[in-house]
């Protein structure tokens, strides 16, 4: 039940992404996911590709990179064993 939002996207109700996002002014890497769809046609990553891309776009100074899973796993350990 936590996670009902991230199915239904109403956990950004009220919120407006795009001016959200396009209001980052420093410089980032937006490490995503790499797409994958199961057989039964869900895509098992947080965005598509088009999406990803949408999001590049609007954040000033990014840098988007794709890994996949493990890789964002381990970048993930990494960050907190090393703060």
């Amino acid at each position: 039940m936590c996670f009902a939002g991230a199915y239904t996207g109403s956990w950004f109700e009220g919120l407006d992404q795009e001016k959200t996002l396009s209001q980052i002014n420093y410089p980032s890497v937006y490490i995503k996911a790499a797409t994958q769809y199961g057989k039964d046609g869900v895509l098992y990553a947080a965005n598509s590709d088009e999406d990803a891309e949408k999001v590049h776009s609007l954040i000033k100074e990014n840098e988007m990179t794709t890994k996949n899973l493990a890789t964002i796993f381990i970048l993930s350990i990494r960050k907190n064993l090393f703060r």
